[in-house]
């Protein structure tokens, strides 16, 4: 039986193909409409037979609009009472999204403009294109299309059988999610870059005066900068400490100091000085991160994919912030939730 709001007026009335449950078409009609033809369109219409069903789907906006939903990916549920909206689209790269919400009749236009207030239920799917043989899948379980704070599970198949990361929203997904990756592969014991290393190798500084000079600490980071000093003598080779701090100074025989730090010891090379101070500084010592593993460097890859997806997922949406909810609510191009065009008038 139709909902008691299709007692109301006027209302969009979906045809449906009672095997397949595919909505062909959506037709303006009234109760009455569906007790004349006893719940059938009576005549082929849009490609389905005289015997297929008309099916409540949308109430009328409040200035008597009537739209609706239709196509092969929109399907009545009939012991549920309820319509299932589904979409995908795969972009160039290959990453795969796909979008399936469930209509409910009577709460379509319940604010009197907006057919959405009837999806309940709203699950978006992403999933990466593969990357040396790995993939990462996003879903976010929404109850309505202006629901922000919706389950958001990020999984990667491939990491020990499936590692999951569970979050109450998808913005706290999109602040959180790269740390906790990091955190989760060092906690399996990989070696894992650090974003914020600290900074590169301190840079060197040239000695001045005729058998004195001053030559500046290196820059803090994980080693120590280069020191020249200046004098008739060459330079000898120090040992510098990396945390910018204390200037180190160089006496008359041209062997410099370093200046106190917490990073790790570095090499200071020796040059050669001249008679105004001015000296060529040997090469940074390096500063090069271990190799990372392809495993782990692929998965952090993905990681920044699947923050790139719920970037634009708080686009489509109209999402405001990272968990609130924005005034508007609009759908991206994988959503299928804008109503059909095809509305007819029984004659």
């Amino acid at each position: 039986m139709p909902p008691a709001e299709a007692s109301k007026g006027a209302g969009g009335w979906a045809v449906v193909d009672p095997n397949t449950g595919v909505v062909h078409g959506v037709i303006v009609g009234t109760i009455n409409t569906y007790n004349e033809r006893k719940g059938v369109i009576g005549h082929e219409y849009m490609g389905c037979s005289a015997n297929c069903v008309l099916r409540y789907q949308t109430n009328a906006t409040s200035d008597g609009n009537v739209a609706g939903w239709n196509g092969p990916n929109v399907k009545w549920n009939e012991p549920a009472g309820t319509f299932t909206i589904s979409g995908s689209s795969t972009d160039t790269a290959g990453n795969k999204t796909t979008t399936t919400q469930t209509l409910v009749p009577e709460k379509t236009a319940s604010d009197g403009k907006n057919l959405s207030t009837g999806i309940v239920s709203s699950v978006t799917t992403h999933e990466t294109a593969p990357k040396n043989d790995q993939t990462a899948r996003v879903v976010v379980e929404q109850k309505g299309l202006d629901d922000a704070n919706a389950k958001t599970t990020v999984t990667f198949p491939e990491w020990s059988g499936g590692k999951s990361f569970e979050y109450q929203s998808p913005g706290r997904a999109r602040a959180n999610l790269q740390s906790d990756v990091k955190a989760g592969l060092r906690g399996e014991g990989f070696v894992v870059p650090d974003s914020a290393s600290g900074g590169a190798a301190g840079g060197a500084g040239a000695g001045a005066g005729d058998g004195a000079g001053a030559g500046d600490s290196g820059a803090g980071g994980d080693s120590g900068g280069a020191v020249v000093a200046a004098g008739d003598a060459a330079v000898a080779d120090v040992s510098a400490s990396g945390s910018p701090g204390d200037e180190p100074v160089a006496d008359g025989s041209g062997d410099g100091r370093s200046g106190a730090g917490g990073g790790d010891e570095g090499d200071v090379a020796a040059g050669e000085g001249d008679a105004d101070g001015g000296g060529e500084p040997a090469d940074d010592p390096s500063t090069s991160e271990p190799d990372v593993p392809v495993f782990v460097q692929t998965i952090l890859d993905l990681t920044d994919q699947v923050k790139t997806f719920l970037d634009d997922f708080f686009g489509w949406f109209g999402l405001d912030g990272d968990d609130a909810a924005g005034d508007e609510v609009a759908a991206g191009d994988d959503a299928a939730v804008e109503p059909a065009d095809e509305v007819a008038v029984i004659e």
